[in-house]
């Protein structure tokens, strides 16, 4: 994960790097590089560890749901749609 894991505490940035290794793996190699280019962009990177982190069903629902059809990051709402 290139998110900054370093606002979190090291028990729950442990728990968000697992998380996310999850995600990965049940991704296709060039969907996998797409969401890792995603998640080191602001605003993703500070609040995705810790939506990993501190929703264990927000992070095994990405896991199981996880579709090459469908990215993680087209999940993330544009924080300013204007």
């Amino acid at each position: 994960m290139q998110a900054d894991l370093t606002h979190l505490p090291p028990a729950l940035g442990a728990v968000a790097r697992t998380a996310w290794e999850h995600i990965l793996e049940r991704a296709p190699a060039p969907l996998g590089d797409g969401l890792a280019a995603a998640v080191a962009a602001e605003p993703v990177a500070s609040q995705l560890p810790r939506v990993l982190a501190c929703s264990p069903f927000v992070a095994d629902l990405a896991r199981r749901m996880f579709s090459p059809q469908k990215s993680l990051a087209d999940a993330i709402p544009d924080p300013d749609p204007l």
